[in-house]
């Protein structure tokens, strides 16, 4: 180095800018010495030209993901100097999408990019020093963010750019559908040269969307969202459902296929092949056990698809259902979301077998929410959020704003959804909300119906008429289902009122009690499970449930054929209970002929009705089953039973079983009837009827007179057709107030 430079000093200065991408000189202020305006020139040019001088190679940027976004340059300068260059944010082109702007407008003040000199040692050294990005407010109205990803190949660092546009402009972008994964934002995106951090689960997704020679336009939430900003937030998931609809097409990201997308793309070509030569749904023939399809191996692997966590979680439903084109990205592969859902149709429908065989249960809101996309009255949204309940979300508020795009979710509401999204209420007031409105707007007490609490919920301040949508007690609900219940037949709908925001007033007939309940039947245990469950004890069954989710498939049948060893005594609890009913020496609603039939039926919940007694194949051939068990009611006509149970084993009834009993208790009220209430149900509580509403509801008195707490919906043979409503005289029945806290 020359005595000249070695007399002036040492400068350093730091240069901040995108990786890969060099900055554009838009000027800057004139050097007060010779020096200076060298320095200015060497490190102003693009970064891919610099030289380290200690080795005379380029300086290249950094293009792995442990790369920064600034980098620091140390080099000779007096240390009181400062350059300072102020480019544009809009200096790196921009997509040609239309009607879009930068994250940052033209008319905002350029944002300065400073070189600091500063005295320091006489060598070079390069440090690297990240910024986190700003995001800039959203216009009002509706307008989003999309972001532009830059061209790369496997792990080079992951490169966009921010811009704003009007929802209307969204037509060339193609929106991302993933899971989060773990909400640890552990990786970064470099956006503008700044940092935005992201999750493992996001990385790997931006990674498979990539391509590999041009830019793409993308939206994806966690980035286009300023997730810190809660009020940008709500208002940006409000407007989800118009983005993913105004969307050119919905990649949906399913992760890894470990080699086996190819074979199950290949099966949905076949099979939607076949549905489309019979041209309609009802000349589609059932497949048959025997089929060299149904012994296809590729179902098999069509089920380890299914099992990916996108599947199971809420938000996913409306981004493929309001799609114009929806695309599943599978490893490599990739193949329309309706193949998929087409499919799934077909073996609910046709090939039901094969579901149980491999497993390939989605949850059915994915095909409402498809396929009643543009008919908003074919469904409820109360029903539709109580079906949609076994989805999974990281945010409980989610389990009601994620669905708000739907159509079916602004019934009664003109162009708006029926709540606001508002990140910054807790989520019991979210739920409390939405009761709220959806009662003043559609009057419909099937709401209640939704209402499924356990002995936890039931003790909350959230008032007792509010379905809790975080919580699963059962499977299902009997108010909301297709079944034609109507407890209340022939009565004009109560009218309804609010008392303060906590209270709901309604007129109903309070008809019976609880006598008797038996414990609740096991949560979510797989049918081929339930001989097997029976023979442990109660302290066991919690874990034992826990580990059958794990179990492979050849192992869960040897662990049945096993169970078949089980002492009976010990491992049939539907016959216990029947054993009991039966001797128990309490009046009874049915003759002593009916009560095994009416056991049955309740069971059942009354579904598949050939007349009031008659029974299926599979009722029948558990009614054998009992009778030979149980020296006790009901057994007399056994040679009538085998007649009607000719070719069935019972299998399919416990199936029905575990679908409507789990979490449910068994009761016998003190008028004698049987039926199935919720978990949560204790005996010395009210059997209501409210006019309007189709099933009977389970009430715990407080102790102000008309004030009750509801514990849930009910199903009770013999009351479930206007029986109750039809004999009020002669029963003594009055309508009075009933004020739900």
């Amino acid at each position: 180095m020359s005595s000249k430079s070695s007399a002036r000093g040492l400068f350093k200065f730091e240069r901040k800018e995108e990786e890969g991408i060099g900055a554009q000189n838009n000027g800057h202020t004139p050097m007060v010495s010779q020096l200076e305006r060298k320095a200015e020139t060497w490190m102003t040019g693009d970064p891919s030209h610099l030289r380290n001088p200690n080795d005379g190679h380029p300086i290249e940027p950094q293009a792995s993901e442990q790369a920064m976004s600034t980098v620091q340059y140390t080099c000779s300068a007096l240390p009181t100097t400062s350059i300072v260059h102020n480019p544009s944010q809009n200096d790196s082109p921009r997509p040609s999408a239309p009607g879009t702007t930068g994250e940052h407008t033209n008319s905002q003040a350029p944002r300065k990019q400073r070189y600091r000199l500063s005295l320091t040692s006489p060598s070079i050294q390069f440090s690297k020093s990240p910024e986190p990005y700003e995001y800039a407010p959203l216009p009002r109205g509706k307008y989003t963010r999309y972001l532009v990803l830059q061209p790369g190949k496997d792990k080079e660092a992951l490169l966009c750019h921010l811009h704003t546009c009007a929802l209307a402009d969204l037509s060339e972008v193609e929106t991302i559908s993933y899971v989060w994964g773990s909400s640890n934002k552990t990786k970064r995106l470099l956006c503008a040269g700044k940092t935005i951090p992201i999750t493992v689960n996001l990385r790997d997704v931006l990674r498979r969307v990539r391509l590999p020679d041009a830019p793409r336009t993308l939206w994806a939430d966690s980035i286009c969202i300023n997730q810190e900003d809660r009020k940008e937030k709500s208002e940006q998931v409000a407007l989800m459902g118009l983005i993913f609809g105004g969307a050119k097409r919905t990649l949906i990201c399913l992760g890894p296929d470990n080699g086996q997308g190819s074979l199950v793309e290949s099966l949905l070509v076949d099979v939607n092949q076949m549905i489309q030569q019979f041209g309609s749904w009802d000349q589609i023939p059932p497949l048959s056990q025997d089929d060299p399809m149904a012994q296809d191996p590729r179902w098999g692997f069509l089920g380890n698809m299914i099992v990916s966590p996108w599947f199971s979680r809420v938000w996913v439903v409306q981004e493929a259902a309001l799609s114009r084109d929806a695309r599943v990205l599978y490893g490599s592969t990739a193949f329309p979301w309706l193949d998929l859902v087409r499919v799934h149709f077909w073996l609910l429908h046709k090939a039901q077998f094969l579901c149980f065989k491999h497993r390939l249960f989605l949850c059915d809101v994915h095909i409402t929410g498809l396929w009643n996309r543009d008919r908003p009255d074919s469904e409820n949204f109360v029903a539709f959020l109580a079906r949609a309940k076994g989805l999974r979300c990281w945010d409980a508020r989610d389990r009601v704003y994620a669905f708000l795009g739907l159509r079916m979710a602004q019934v009664g509401l003109g162009s708006g959804p029926i709540v606001v999204p508002d990140y910054q209420k807790p989520h019991h007031e979210a739920f409390h909300e939405l009761a709220l409105e959806f009662l003043k707007h559609t009057n419909d007490l099937c709401i209640l119906s939704a209402v499924d609490h356990t002995s936890e919920t039931l003790k909350s301040d959230l008032p007792s008429w509010v379905p809790r949508w975080d919580y699963v007690a059962s499977t299902d609900q009997f108010g909301l289902h297709d079944v034609p219940y109507n407890a209340s037949r022939g009565m004009k709908q109560t009218k309804l009122s609010f008392v303060s925001s906590t209270g709901l007033r309604v007129r109903g007939f309070t008809l019976d009690r609880i006598h008797f309940r038996s414990k609740a039947l096991p949560k979510a245990l797989p049918t081929a499970l339930y001989t097997l469950w029976e023979g442990f004890s109660v302290q066991n069954q919690n874990s034992l449930a826990s580990l059958w989710k794990v179990v492979p498939l050849p192992l869960q049948n040897l662990l049945v054929l096993f169970a078949e060893r089980i002492p009976d005594k010990k491992k049939d609890f539907l016959v216990n209970l029947w054993i009991y009913l039966a001797n128990t020496r309490h009046k009874s609603a049915y003759d002593d002929g009916e009560r095994l039939f009416a056991f049955i039926k309740t069971l059942r919940r009354g579904a598949h009705d050939e007349g009031r007694w008659a029974l299926t194949a599979d009722e029948a051939a558990f009614c054998l089953r009992l009778c030979r068990k149980s020296a006790s009611f009901g057994c007399e006509n056994m040679a009538e039973l085998e007649q009607v149970a000719q070719g069935s084993d019972g299998r399919d009834f416990r199936l029905h079983t575990s679908a409507w009993c789990t979490g449910r208790t068994f009761i016998l009220t003190s008028n004698g009837y049987y039926g199935l209430a919720p978990e949560a149900a204790e005996e010395g509580d009210v059997c209501c009827i409210i006019p309007g509403l189709r099933v009977p509801v389970i009430l715990r008195g407080m102790n102000k007179e008309q004030h009750y707490r509801l514990v849930g919906e009910a199903f009770i043979f013999g009351l479930m057709e206007g029986q109750g409503i039809a004999n009020r005289e002669n029963w003594g029945l009055k309508e009075e107030d009933v004020i739900l806290c």
